[in-house]
């Protein structure tokens, strides 16, 4: 039955949602209000419709360009040295200062300067049509703010007029935060991803954030950041009966295989105590502890397009035979019918009377 439950709850997490007439915005979202507009440096961004490896992601804001994901990329702006703010791979529309062209410095670098900030005029459908397509997403930024106490700007953003994002990378004081819109953090709770102590005024920084369908990454100058942010079945079966937070979506994902993975134990602690054991009775067993395993992270891959997991696959994070443990022990704590005729009929009642109700309890 979770095996079936899982396949809706899994398409929580997916990108279905976006909105398709969207612009993409450099230093502010596409409503253009000042409060929103950011202050500081770009000198790139650049654009891929799927999550990039750990150790291509890592190469990439360590500097050292791998020329691989350069060429997959979908767009790229370089916008250091340039007075033409156009798309290197001619995907997405050029560029255009908003609401009017500030002073360009004499380097010709791009400067923010919280009153004027860049948008593509035209709406970007194919990149979210692609973006969609995919279930994933990866977005590099190379930045250095101008201040960092009360700033809270957009340094990207994909969103409309009326204010709908699909995408958004912010600058809150030192802090890095990031959303993006599925159906989990478009309700009641909008599900951020913030990194403290990220921005320092006039450092520059080399950031990258990898979505591959249920699990968001960030990269910031080589380094992964430590932080889970992971959408499984568990999530948005906690948000049916609370508010959710992003530093409890771990623990969702332990309850959800605690529901699936518990049963199973006591099915396994069933066919163990009627088990004469040899060689095919712990081949099978072997099996049964992997099957289950095998045939979750199957469906889970499918719905959210994200790569296969071994050790999810083969294991289960957690491992769901530490959670299975409980109920084989709940099933051989009983004792088995030739035990009860030895203790005897007032004994045996209340043994099986509390089997009974272990039973009525679990189902």
């Amino acid at each position: 039955m979770w095996l079936v439950v899982s396949v809706p709850l899994q398409a929580e997490s997916r990108l279905s949602n976006w909105i398709r007439d969207s612009q993409f915005v450099i230093g502010n979202d596409a409503t253009g209000h000042l409060d929103r507009a950011w202050k500081g440096d770009v000198s790139l961004v650049q654009l891929w419709s799927q999550a990039l490896p750990p150790n291509i992601a890592s190469e990439i804001t360590a500097g050292r360009a791998d020329a691989e994901a350069e060429s997959n990329s979908l767009a790229t702006y370089l916008l250091s040295d340039s007075r033409s703010y156009e798309d290197k791979k001619g995907f997405l529309p050029a560029l255009t200062w908003t609401p009017s062209v500030p002073d360009i410095r004499d380097d010709g670098a791009l400067n923010l300067n919280g009153k004027s900030w860049l948008a593509t005029r035209q709406d970007v459908s194919n990149l979210i049509q692609a973006v969609q397509n995919a279930n994933s997403f990866s977005i590099r930024v190379v930045c250095t703010p101008a201040e960092i106490e009360g700033s809270d700007g957009r340094i990207i953003s994909i969103s409309n007029h009326d204010g709908l994002a699909n995408l958004s990378l912010w600058q809150r004081d030192a802090s890095l935060v990031f959303w993006f819109r599925n159906s989990l953090s478009v309700g009641r709770d909008q599900l951020p991803l913030n990194i403290p102590d990220v921005f320092t005024q006039q450092r520059s920084r080399h950031i990258l954030v990898s979505y591959d369908g249920s699990n968001l990454v960030a990269y910031i100058d080589g380094k992964r950041d430590p932080r889970r942010y992971e959408f499984t079945p568990g999530v948005p079966l906690a948000q049916i009966v609370r508010h959710i937070k992003v530093n409890e979506l771990e623990g969702y994902t332990y309850i959800y295989y605690a529901l699936v993975f518990i049963p199973a134990g006591v099915l396994l602690g069933v066919t163990t105590r009627r088990t004469r054991w040899g060689v095919q009775e712990a081949l099978s067993l072997a099996i049964a502890l992997v099957l289950p395993c095998i045939i979750l992270e199957t469906i889970l891959v499918r719905v959210s397009g994200r790569a296969f997991s071994f050790g999810n696959g083969f294991f289960c994070r957690p491992c769901w035979r530490s959670l299975a443990l409980p109920g084989s022990m709940l099933i051989g704590s009983v004792p088995r019918q030739s035990q009860l005729i030895k203790m005897g009929k007032p004994t045996a009642g209340v043994i099986s009377r509390v089997h009974r109700g272990w039973f009525i309890l679990l189902k």
